[in-house]
């Protein structure tokens, strides 16, 4: 949950970027496939916590304890984007620690995640979704959609959440069409 972000400039101590006090992030002009397609930086960092993602989907709650006492953030409230906080990654101030994570009770709604790796085991996710409807029959009265390991936070597909509640949506039917790459000319 508290990961440090996954990104070769950051963890290098050869590279002085942005997020460790230098002036820039290297992965706007560098090597950049594995870092952040969503989120407008200024620090292009990756989430890498694969249990953030449905902890975000699900509406979980973290109890946060430290010197003040104890509180409780939203999970997607606790992760925060660098705009907001360059050399942190969550709302955590010192000598605070996340204690707990509360779960609220499923009632009718229907959970999944994925992941795509690389190499399946003892990797990190180069994408991860997790999905959660909240289901009237076949009526999707509240969705929850977070992508993983593509921005800095746990990210909410929010436009898609909009399609999925928006009358409801048909059944797909499998097909096998065949689609054909055109060639620039």
């Amino acid at each position: 949950m508290n990961q440090r972000p996954r990104c070769w400039y950051y963890r290098n101590e050869e590279f002085d970027c942005l997020k460790k006090g230098g002036s820039r992030c290297f992965a706007v002009d560098g090597e950049n496939q594995y870092h952040a397609i969503f989120g407008d930086g200024p620090c292009h960092i990756v989430h890498p916590s694969s249990l953030a993602v449905p902890a975000v989907a699900l509406g979980a709650r973290f109890r946060i304890v430290g010197p003040a006492g104890e509180r409780e953030v939203k999970a997607e409230e606790y992760y925060q984007m660098p705009d907001k906080n360059l050399f942190g990654e969550t709302v955590l101030a010192p000598n605070e620690l996340l204690t707990h994570m509360i779960l609220p009770a499923p009632g009718s709604v229907k959970s999944a995640t994925y992941d795509v790796r690389y190499k399946q085991s003892h990797d990190w996710p180069l994408a991860s979704a997790a999905v959660a409807l909240d289901m009237n029959g076949g009526t999707v009265r509240g969705a929850r959609i977070v992508l993983g390991s593509v921005a800095p936070i746990p990210w909410r597909s929010e436009a898609a959440e909009r399609a999925l509640r928006s009358p409801a949506p048909s059944r797909c039917r499998r097909t096998n069409t065949r689609f054909r790459s055109r060639a620039r000319p």
